[in-house]
């Protein structure tokens, strides 16, 4: 029945979290159950925000954001058990990790994957959030609503967020690395990244370089051509053009070649999305008594990634199209807020364009004076010492911050400061020493 659910008060031995901590699944729609793993904030928990966090790929468990980031706890390498993140979002907030969609990590579908639609998607969160907020939680119902999304989340939040808000008011949404406009911010971006010297701390080759500026004014029309129309064809035709040109390149790069994910590392043939960050944690969750604990079936097996979902997913229209006019109008039409963290050693999400999608693409009343709007250093406080780090700029509702010597998963290489930007944009600024985020 849709809206039922299980759940389960896991402890400190499944996840050392400092807080309370409940895990199950929630039957979202017919055939659909979603599996989330909620921790209370260690701070105020009756009154702190809310965090719900998506993951992307498509395909990704949102299990590699609790346990590589902004979750209470890490797996202890060549160990059955968890240590304290001591710079978990839980610190300021009470954080709700979702498996998105249905039939990846541990919620499960009867359905085909290619049957769903971001509507659908949408509608299941919705289901997860009403039975979240009026029957599990309905304490928790009227304090801020803050959705983030990682990677592709930038296409699942600002669709999420159009279809849940009148239900459920979002105070704002937080895109890590997110993907709005996937040929500006990747392969369309590639040229930036690896050829300027002053921006890259690796270049791609003088031969490279040269046969990829050849092709960047093609690349740039056909990527604005695509947000233009929202045009599916178009966009894969933009997709195909700027792959080809350039991401072609990584390919005749050959084994050991810069980590897309993050430029700082190489890739390690045959691992997952490079292999540069501990995966342990998968199989910690696949422990029997694990899985006891947090209520879902024992014989599933559970992988971080669904390639079936992936797939599915990629041939939709929705993933090829920017979801450039969803940001706007979120900007533009809604009281919600836009906070972008972009890691600078991504090649995937590239710091540089997506700094073109936010200045040049995305349109609301605050677009020009957000493009004329500087850059600024930014700090944090390490050992009672002020460090950089990296840049931002605000204007009205729209704040971007980068994030130096940090790649696809901003708060994996560098969580305190992170957890620091993030504690400040839920707190309004209010915290010792904050940045400006937001007139």
């Amino acid at each position: 029945t849709v809206g039922t659910y299980t759940i389960s008060e896991t402890g400190e031995n499944v996840c050392k979290a400092g807080s309370k901590q409940w895990a199950g699944l929630v039957n979202v729609s017919e055939g659909n159950s979603v599996f989330y793993w909620f921790f209370e904030s260690k701070h105020q928990p009756e009154t702190d925000p809310v965090i719900v966090w998506i993951d992307g790929g498509p395909g990704i468990s949102s299990m590699m954001g609790l346990f590589l980031q902004a979750g209470p706890c890490r797996v202890q390498p060549g160990a059955n058990t968890t240590i304290a993140n001591p710079h978990s979002w839980t610190n300021f907030a009470n954080v709700l990790f979702i498996d998105n969609p249905a039939g990846v990590g541990f919620s499960h579908t009867t359905r085909p994957p290619s049957s769903a639609s971001m509507p659908s998607a949408a509608s299941d969160i919705n289901t997860l959030l009403t039975t979240f907020f009026t029957t599990m939680f309905p304490h928790l119902a009227t304090n801020p609503l803050h959705l983030v999304g990682e990677s592709i989340g930038g296409h699942w939040v600002p669709h999420f967020a159009s279809h849940i808000h009148t239900t459920h008011p979002i105070t704002s949404i937080i895109l890590l690395n997110g993907v709005v406009s996937q040929t500006h911010s990747g392969d369309g971006a590639l040229y930036d990244h690896f050829c300027d010297p002053e921006r890259s701390n690796v270049l791609f080759n003088h031969t490279a370089c040269t046969a990829m500026a050849e092709t960047q004014i093609e690349c740039d029309f056909l990527s604005d051509q695509c947000v233009e129309t929202y045009d599916e064809f178009i966009c894969r035709a933009a997709f195909g053009y700027c792959g080809g040109q350039h991401g072609r390149w990584y390919n005749e790069y050959g084994p050991g070649m810069p980590d897309p994910y993050d430029d700082r590392f190489v890739c390690r043939e045959g691992e997952f999305a490079c292999g540069n960050f501990d995966m342990g944690f998968v199989e910690y969750l696949n422990r029997r008594e694990v899985k006891r604990a947090l209520r879902v079936d024992e014989g599933v097996e559970y992988r971080v990634f669904n390639a079936t979902v992936n797939r599915a997913w990629g041939e939709k229209a929705v993933m090829a199209v920017p979801t450039t006019r969803e940001v706007s109008w979120i900007l533009e039409e809604t009281e919600m807020w836009v906070l972008v963290v972009n890691g600078n050693n991504d090649a995937v999400v590239e710091t540089s364009g997506q700094k073109r999608v936010f200045e040049h693409i995305i349109r609301w009343k605050g677009q020009a004076a957000f493009r004329l709007r500087r850059f600024v250093d930014w700090f944090w406080t390490k050992d009672g010492e002020l460090v950089k780090g990296g840049e931002l700029k605000s204007v009205g509702k729209l704040a971007f911050v980068t994030v130096d010597d940090a790649g696809h998963l901003p708060a994996l290489r560098q969580p305190e400061p992170v957890s620091f930007v993030v504690k400040c944009w839920i707190t309004g600024g209010r915290g010792e020493k904050c940045p400006r985020l937001g007139d």
